[in-house]
């Protein structure tokens, strides 16, 4: 024997939240500029601290096929260090 149901008494998919798969941050430091990895908080204001600009340049050319002028540069993890890779222009 089966029983009916009645499907308004059902709720509705639009009611329900969607299940997401949780997210593995594995003990890694984490920049909180949005609430991306916040599920909930109270009483709580972020505040970022604004960019300040040195008055020296970090990087500065010294051998002659460099020019005089540093582009860009990037930082990238290598072995047990990092390495940094620039553009120079003349």
């Amino acid at each position: 024997m089966y029983t009916a149901i009645d499907p308004s008494t059902l709720p509705s998919v639009s009611d329900r939240s969607p299940v997401r798969e949780p997210i593995l941050v594995d003990g890694a430091s984490q920049l909180f500029v949005d609430d991306h990895l916040i599920a909930f908080s109270q009483s709580v204001h972020r505040r970022l601290n604004p960019p300040r600009k040195q008055s020296t340049p970090f990087l500065t050319a010294t051998h002659p096929w460099e020019g005089n002028s540093i582009l860009y540069s990037c930082v990238l993890p290598h072995d047990y260090g990092y390495r940094l890779y620039y553009k120079a222009k003349n």
